[in-house]
């Protein structure tokens, strides 16, 4: 299913079955919404190979340069990934389940004003040092998120394998500047670099948010 350049579309109870072709990459979507806007995807079941085999998975929904989305209500399974989100504004993920992932649940960057609630996820099977995530938002080569709800999110992991809940990349080359800014100045007897302020706020979000580290 290819969204491309389209407005106000509803997508209510389909099922969406693509599982990888020989040869094709682990980036392949099942799902692609892209420069679109008012577009809904609800109550569906997106998925992948059910095969019992977590590495020949891809994307289940694949969402960029777009702006009032909702994915509600959908189940997701035997994929490597859930969904990726870039670039996205008035995001909605809600309600959402996911089983049998094999890294990632959702996928974030680039996200201004959104809203991740009450989705919940189970038996994740992810490669030996694969980095597996239930909810990550990073900056890597490219820009940060913001006006960010992340709330009554549930993650219950059964097996062998570590898996975080809610992990959030900044690198230090996006909160250091923002630090010595704002928080903890030279001018106002900071330390101009990250700091006790900016570690208080950050281990208070984390507090709030009832997330792992």
């Amino acid at each position: 299913l290819n969204l491309t350049n389209s407005s106000h579309i509803r997508f209510d109870g389909i099922v969406v079955e693509r599982p990888l072709l020989p040869g094709e990459p682990s980036w392949t979507k099942a799902v692609t919404i892209e420069g679109s806007d008012h577009i809904q995807i609800l109550n569906s079941e997106i998925y992948g190979r059910v095969d019992g085999d977590f590495t020949n998975d891809g994307i289940g929904i694949f969402v960029r340069g777009s702006s009032d989305i909702v994915v509600e209500g959908n189940q997701f399974h035997d994929m490597l990934v859930g969904g990726g989100f870039f670039s996205v504004s008035n995001l909605t993920v809600r309600g959402n389940t996911l089983i049998n992932m094999g890294q990632e649940g959702f996928n974030l960057a680039e996200i201004s004003k959104g809203l991740i609630e009450n989705n919940s996820g189970t038996l994740w099977h992810p490669k030996p040092g694969a980095h597996a995530d239930f909810i990550q938002f990073w900056t890597t080569n490219t820009g940060g998120s913001s006006d960010i709800v992340i709330r009554a999110n549930s993650f219950l992991q059964q097996g062998e394998f570590d898996i975080q809940g809610i992990f959030i990349n900044d690198e230090d080359w996006g909160m250091q500047p923002w630090s010595a800014k704002t928080m903890e100045p030279k001018s106002a007897g900071g330390v101009g670099d990250i700091g006790p302020k900016t570690y208080a706020k950050v281990f208070e979000l984390l507090l709030r948010l009832k997330a792992n580290y």
